[in-house]
């Protein structure tokens, strides 16, 4: 039993030792008294003098004992309000430091805000300008294209026109063909009027039979019986445009004859031609 009372001393001891008043009182009376320790421990004159030193002066006893327990129990009383005030001074600070690192990170975000900003007008303008270098590509490449369809009709005009004056060409050498035959035909014509002129005076000089004879013999040189016929036809045809079945079969078949021989003569024409420029 004395064994749990001692115990209980202890702890009874230890929780007074333990209470913040014994601390206040200590750092108040070695506040008051540093120096009179000073003097005990490290001055160099004798130990008498030493505590004549520290108790001769007026007041030790109130300012080495009384002043010192008061003021420690002052401090241990107000200790926690001076808790309080610190513990708010610290919040306050902490709110401080909060609301500097929420500025901070405002801050941040703003500029991070603003830079996505800028970052997505970069990528417009150069969307934008991406889109406007297309646009002239694609401007440029049809131009080309419009060009380039351009010069092909431009070439089929030409090769158009070419061919047109080859045809041209050919059709005036077939018109100039054509005048020249039409030119051997007048001039044959011219030569035959020319005969039957002279024909007609020697029938005013018929005088017998033999005459007639004659003169029916050079008439047929000059003109035969199917030209006679032709002619014939040929200005029943224009002149009275009355024409039996029969002689319009008989016309016809003159016409026909006579475009056979035309297109024969060409073709022997072009042959020789053909031989001629080999």
């Amino acid at each position: 039993m004395s064994d749990g009372l001692s115990d209980s001393l202890k702890d009874a001891l230890a929780e007074r030792i333990k209470s913040p008043v014994w601390g206040y009182i200590a750092i108040s009376w070695f506040g008051f008294n540093w120096k009179n320790l000073a003097v005990l421990f490290m001055s160099k004159e004798t130990v008498q003098d030493r505590i004549n030193h520290i108790i001769e002066p007026e007041g030790y006893f109130l300012y080495g004992y009384i002043l010192p327990v008061l003021i420690g129990l002052g401090l241990a009383v107000i200790s926690p309000y001076g808790q309080l005030i610190l513990s708010y001074l610290h919040k306050w600070g902490d709110g401080l430091h909060r609301k500097n690192l929420a500025y901070r990170k405002a801050s941040r975000y703003q500029e991070n805000i603003q830079l996505s900003d800028l970052k997505v007008k970069a990528d417009r303008a150069e969307k934008r300008q991406n889109i406007i270098e297309d646009a002239q590509d694609i401007v440029e490449e049809e131009k080309g294209k419009r060009e380039l369809l351009k010069t092909k009709e431009l070439e089929s005009e030409r090769d158009l026109l070419v061919a047109k004056i080859d045809s041209l060409k050919l059709s005036s050498n077939e018109t100039q063909k054509i005048l020249d035959v039409y030119k051997s035909d007048i001039i044959k014509a011219h030569y035959k009027i020319a005969r039957l002129l002279n024909l007609t005076n020697q029938a005013l000089e018929v005088k017998d039979e033999f005459d007639l004879a004659n003169f029916a013999s050079n008439a047929r040189e000059i003109v035969s019986d199917i030209d006679l016929e032709r002619a014939i036809l040929n200005y029943k045809m224009e002149a009275e445009g009355n024409m039996s079945d029969k002689e319009f079969e008989r016309y016809m078949e003159i016409l026909n004859a006579d475009i056979s021989e035309y297109n024969k003569n060409k073709a022997n024409k072009e042959a020789v031609s053909e031989l001629a420029n080999d």
